[in-house]
């Protein structure tokens, strides 16, 4: 059987690149070959973890731009929009890189925390995705039932409290 290799894509930033690097050691001791695709600002830190791992064998570590120059990576509507210009078209380049390789190792799933990236990727390429959520069970919550919210009346459709009481 084939060995499965996952692609794996976190949104780039600290809070989202730790978990998936252990999904990644988890999934190789589970006997996946991973490819790991970082930005190139933030491929130090990952290869700082990795200098006495033996599962750096099973993780390709391989970098993209994040479509930043100098501005400032702690402002994250410039990172996203940077993001959302680079970012398909950067990984959708390594997946062809690899998968046109004749080292018989494609890639057969894209994992990430990005949903718009699993869409455009996933669907262009016509490989399977999956969606890893890196933040706690009750931002998921929320953010499912911010319709529910808004239907009730409890906030507005912007996101601000209504002037509805809440009776206790």
């Amino acid at each position: 059987m084939k060995t499965p290799h996952a692609i794996v894509v976190p949104y780039p930033v600290q809070g989202h690149v730790i978990p998936h690097m252990e999904l990644s050691h988890y999934l190789v001791e589970r006997g996946f070959k991973i490819t790991f695709v970082n930005t190139e600002f933030n491929h130090k830190r990952i290869v700082a973890t990795l200098h006495n791992n033996q599962n750096e064998s099973q993780i390709n570590l391989v970098t993209i731009s994040d479509g930043l120059t100098e501005e400032d990576r702690n402002d994250m509507g410039k990172l996203t929009e940077a993001l959302t210009r680079v970012f398909p078209k950067e990984v959708e380049a390594v997946i062809k890189g690899i998968n046109g390789s004749n080292d018989n190792d494609d890639i057969t799933c894209i994992i990430s925390d990005i949903g718009w990236l699993l869409a455009i990727i996933g669907e262009n390429i016509g490989i399977q995705t999956a969606t890893f959520w890196t933040m706690g069970a009750g931002i998921l919550a929320l953010i499912s039932n911010i319709p529910k919210l808004i239907e009730t009346g409890i906030i507005n459709p912007d996101g601000k409290r209504s002037n509805l009481s809440i009776e206790r």
